[in-house]
C-alpha cells in the first residue's frame, strides 16, 4: 500500500477509491479526516467499515474466530492481515473477544482482496 500520510486530500481520495473498488468495497464519501490520511472517503461492506491509514487499511466489524483462524492459516496472507492490528505472528485466538475479532489492519491490496473474498465466502457480507 502506498503511504498516504501527508498526501493532498483529493489525491488521497482518488487512491482510496481505487483500492476500495479493486476489492469490491463500496466507497462512502463523508467528512474529510484531519488525521494521518486526509481522505473524505471510507469503505462499507455489509456491517464492515474500512478506513485508510498511512500505509494500511483499518477494518471494524465482527469476524468469528473460526473465520479469523482460516485467514491466519493462509501463510501468504497472515503477515498482511493483522488481527486486532498486531504485527504478524499474533494468533487471532490471543486477540479474540467473545469469540470474535473486531478490528483488523490490512497492509496490501492482495490482503484486502483476500479479506473481502473470505468474508463473502462465509456469508458475512
Amino acid at each position: 500500500m502506498k503511504n498516504l500520510a501527508g498526501v493532498d486530500g483529493l489525491l488521497a481520495d482518488s487512491q482510496v477509491i481505487q483500492e476500495l473498488n479493486a476489492a469490491g468495497i463500496t466507497p462512502v464519501r463523508g467528512v474529510r479526516h484531519t488525521g494521518e490520511v486526509a481522505a473524505s472517503v471510507t469503505g462499507k461492506l455489509g456491517k464492515f467499515v474500512f478506513t485508510r491509514r498511512w500505509y494500511f487499511w483499518a477494518v471494524e466489524g465482527k469476524v468469528p474466530l473460526s473465520v479469523a483462524l482460516e485467514m491466519y492459516a493462509n501463510q501468504a496472507m497472515e503477515r498482511y492481515i493483522r488481527a486486532d492490528g498486531f504485527s504478524s505472528g499474533v494468533d487471532p485466538q490471543e486477540r479474540a473477544v467473545c469469540g470474535q475479532i473486531t478490528v483488523y489492519h490490512i497492509d496490501t491490496q492482495e490482503g484486502l482482496n483476500f479479506f473481502v473474498e473470505t468474508l463473502k465466502n462465509h456469508g458475512l457480507v
